[in-house]
């Protein structure tokens, strides 16, 4: 029988906020979007609270600091660590695995044979002795139903619920409950892949639950829901076809983010596509791939509404694809000096990388000479930033504090990726 989980972390960036502070533990915590902008992840105690998702800071502030709510701007150094970490205690312990997002991931454990509570109960207690992050765990037979699974274990006090037929391998100790009685109970907008859009569509044909959905005909589902709707039926019926897959290269990369305020010089913007080029790069060296082409996208801002926002590009395609730093850096400095207007504010730069391969199957122009050294200076610029830190070396000026820079006002620390901020324990 087939055992497919998810297994989810909880209050995931709020939860990675307070792993280093033991002060905070049963306290409210909320977490910013960019430039500090709107609230975005909170704390179950913040979610008591009635704390609106998505409302902007400006707006809560008062709210806040009245109920004595901890604020944090996003520090996606730790969060990407930690969600690092947890993923590789999972992947260490589990037969098949693929993590789905930052703190999502789905596992298949259909040939084990330990007792299935016992061994969910101890997955959970190695990820939160090991880094401090609590999770949920929901088991079923599909990856669909393990979705609707995990949102009722988010709602037990031992965060384990089992959907389906598990009485065998189970304690009584687990939630568990039959997949039929949880489909009539389940809302048809909260199945995992259907949209507002789709809810919508699908209420007006008095389609209202998960229930109502599995007993519709295929061919109705497949020409209002396309091929992927129709999967998602199947596994709400138990059939499993969202099958696990190996991670597949991305085919492009893009590193974009508003600015801390309006930027109108050329040497700003020089600063920040630097940076982005650099957070690319990095991704660009994870998935092992090589770059075929390079393009900027500069958004303009309103000066008293004289004109309208506007969205610039240039793209620089290379001879032979390239992983080279400095090559991707110039490459992307000339593409801004060509848009660039210095009558122009702007509020916003994208980076994006295209046409990516892998090193067998790029394709060097005739005439363009390979350069091996490069290979090894990029294998030395990536043991340094895995021995000091990620952008321990990077090309060009990039300063820390500019008017393009991100506004992070309530940054914590980042504990476990810079030497200069790891934490103090005095004894």
């Amino acid at each position: 029988m087939k055992s497919i989980g998810l297994i989810d972390c909880n209050s995931f960036y709020a939860s990675c906020e307070k792993v280093f502070r033991p002060d905070l533990k049963n306290k409210p915590v909320v977490v910013l979007s960019n430039n500090d902008g709107c609230v975005v992840a909170m704390s179950p105690e913040a979610k008591r609270l009635g704390i609106p998702r998505g409302i902007p800071y400006f707006k809560a502030k008062p709210f806040l600091e009245a109920n004595n709510v901890h604020v944090f701007s996003s520090n996606y150094e730790l969060y990407a660590d930690l969600s690092k970490r947890v993923m590789s205690i999972i992947k260490e312990q589990v037969p098949g695995f693929e993590q789905y997002s930052i703190d999502e991931a789905f596992f298949d454990i259909s040939g084990l044979t330990e007792n299935l509570d016992e061994f969910c109960h101890r997955l959970r207690s190695n990820i939160y002795q090991w880094t401090g992050i609590p999770t949920s765990i929901g088991l079923s037979l599909t990856k669909v139903l393990a979705k609707l699974a995990n949102s009722r274990a988010k709602k037990t006090p031992h965060g384990l619920f089992f959907l389906g037929p598990f009485s065998v391998h189970t304690t009584k100790a687990t939630g568990m409950k039959n997949i039929q009685q949880v489909l009539h109970e389940t809302p048809v907008g909260a199945i995992w892949g259907i949209s507002h859009r789709t809810e919508y569509k699908l209420k007006a044909k008095g389609i209202f639950t998960a229930a109502d959905l599995t007993e519709a005909e295929d061919s109705w589902i497949k020409s209002k829901l396309t091929i992927t709707g129709l999967r998602i039926v199947q596994e709400l019926r138990g059939q499993e076809t969202l099958f696990f897959e190996d991670i597949v290269p991305k085919k492009e990369i893009q590193c974009s983010k508003s600015f801390n305020s309006p930027v109108s010089s050329l040497n700003h913007l020089k600063e920040a596509v630097t940076d982005y080029v650099l957070n690319a790069f990095i991704k660009l060296r994870n998935q092992k791939s090589y770059c075929g082409n390079i393009e900027i996208f500069l958004t303009t801002t309103t000066i008293n509404n004289s004109f309208r926002v506007r969205t610039l590009t240039r793209e620089f395609t290379f001879l032979s694809p390239t992983h080279y730093l400095p090559e991707l850096t110039e490459a992307a400095c000339k593409l801004v000096t060509e848009l660039y207007d210095k009558n122009t504010c702007y509020r916003k730069v994208t980076v994006q990388l295209g046409n990516l391969c892998t090193a067998e199957k790029a394709q060097n122009h005739l005439f363009h000479a390979l350069d091996n050294r490069r290979d090894e200076v990029m294998n030395a610029v990536a043991k340094v930033d895995q021995k000091y830190g990620k952008k321990t070396l990077h090309c060009g000026v990039i300063k820390e504090r500019s008017a393009w820079e991100m506004k992070r006002n309530m940054l914590s620390p980042r504990y476990t990726t810079c030497w200069k901020e790891l934490p103090v324990v005095r004894v």
